[in-house]
């Protein structure tokens, strides 16, 4: 039987400022853990480091390549692994702070034949030992109050960043700012306004005061104009009109420049751009040009347009109106109405071809005769077709003749239909080329409701518009 390997692994965390100033630096514990190697001349194979992690995070990208190194050791067939794991930690905080989660990675280091070392001499898991065990789950608890004091520390943080004048949220400055270090404390980076940001801002900010641009509009012309050499998208544009840094004020979850009291001296504000207004940043845009975009914004009422022609005109032969609804295929929009009480539906174009036909005569005086007089060839064209039937029947014309009449005929005829139908969609395409205002300002004058039989047997349906003047 082959002797088991001992590999030893290496895992370090800090996640806030105050416990690095207190001694919990990764590279403290590092060199913590190199000494105690180099003591019991022993190699660490791998370094795991979680710098600004909290323990409440489970997801910490060293702690999942740790998980995911470990998980390889898989259990043999006799029982035994082809590799021991030795994980050195300070405390058990570094790796759990939460006593349900720690029994839980307790379970997942026995599986995989992982052995827990603290360097302050605790011991992770007791095993059979209830004593042990429960002194162990007790550290974990203290722990995990501790872990829940975080956020207090994290406020105090905060507020003292803030209140010395500087910027204490991470990522990219507010478009228009840029970093500085804070000269005064030396530690730390306050905002200062890009070159001619504000001017910028403030013409920016009276488009949308005007109410004659939307947010959408302004993302638009800022992706245009190159507004301060960036690519706006949705989000970014509404922070960009609604963040109040933008007139001074820092505003974070556990802090608000503005609720500072009369009691503060203006020398504890030393470090904001105007102590004696009590404004923290220095501004791109005034309060009250801020307020009106707010206004602007909130207030704002999308003009609807209205794309089904006949809504609120077409009732079902069952006596209930019908919806108006939609569905696309292929890119292509189907318009539709239906009854929620029998299920029966009728397309728009059904009723708009009607509609047209009807429209032509009520409303265009100098209607086009050429329809007409199709019509009437056509008509022509077919009692023609019927009294060479009847000539054939009664033997006075031969076959051929017949048949070449016939074809003469059906050609004729195809070619005059086809010319009403372009004249037909002609005019269904004039009708269509209107604002969308003005055919339902059209349809709402001329007509009163559109009855909606439902389908036969042989799946027809009947559309009847009654119309205002003669309803």
């Amino acid at each position: 039987m082959c002797k088991m390997k001992v590999i030893y692994l290496s895992y370090a965390r800090a996640s806030s400022r105050k416990q690095k100033i207190e001694g919990y630096t990764c590279a403290s514990q590092i060199e913590e853990h190199k000494r105690w190697a180099e003591r019991h001349g022993v190699e660490i194979d791998e370094y795991f480091i979680d710098d600004g992690y909290s323990s409440s995070n489970i997801k910490r990208p060293a702690y999942r390549r740790l998980v995911s190194r470990i998980s390889e050791n898989k259990k043999r067939k006799d029982g035994t692994y082809l590799i021991k794991y030795v994980l050195l930690i300070r405390y058990q905080s570094r790796l759990v702070r939460d006593l349900m989660l720690k029994r839980s990675m307790t379970n997942m280091f026995n599986l995989y034949n992982v052995e827990i070392i603290c360097m302050n001499g605790s011991i992770w898991d007791g095993g059979d030992n209830i004593d042990i065990s429960m002194a162990s789950d007790m550290t974990t608890l203290f722990d995990e109050v501790e872990r829940r004091r975080v956020p207090g520390r994290v406020r105090n943080s905060y507020m003292e960043a803030v209140l010395n004048g500087n910027y204490p949220i991470g990522g990219y400055s507010p478009r228009g700012y840029k970093r500085v270090e804070n000269k005064r404390l030396g530690k730390g980076s306050k905002l200062i306004a890009e070159e001619g940001a504000k001017e910028v801002a403030v013409k920016l900010y009276e488009m949308v005061a005007s109410n004659k641009y939307t947010l959408r509009k302004m993302k638009l012309f800022m992706n245009q104009h190159n507004i301060f050499n960036c690519k706006w998208d949705d989000r970014q544009v509404y922070v960009f009109f609604t963040n109040p840094i933008y007139y001074g004020r820092m505003r974070t979850r556990f802090f608000d420049s503005e609720d500072i009291k009369s009691k503060i001296s203006e020398a504890n504000l030393s470090g904001w751009y105007d102590p004696i207004n009590k404004i923290h940043t220095e501004p791109l845009v005034s309060k009250e040009l801020w307020t009106e975009v707010q206004y602007a914004i909130g207030t704002r009422k999308r003009t609807t347009t209205y794309n089904y022609l006949f809504k609120n005109r077409v009732r079902c032969d069952c006596g209930h109106w019908m919806v108006s609804k939609s569905t696309v295929k292929k890119k292509d929009v189907y318009k539709y109405y239906y009854c929620n009480n029998c299920k029966n539906r009728v397309n728009e174009t059904k009723i708009l071809k009607l509609f047209l036909t009807d429209y032509e005569e009520m409303f265009n005086q100098n209607k086009d005769e050429t329809i007409k007089m199709i019509n009437e060839k056509i008509l022509r064209k077919e009692n023609r077709m019927n009294m060479l039937a009847k000539l054939y029947d009664d033997c006075e014309i031969d076959d051929k003749v017949y048949i070449q009449e016939l074809k003469t005929i059906n050609k004729d005829i195809k070619e005059l239909s086809t010319s009403k139908e372009k004249l037909e969609k002609e005019m269904m395409k004039s009708f269509r080329s209107m604002e969308v205002v003005t055919k339902r300002e059209i349809v709402r004058n001329a007509v009163n409701v559109v009855n909606v039989s439902l389908k036969d047997n042989f799946g027809k349906q009947n559309i009847i518009i009654k119309y205002k003047d003669n309803s």
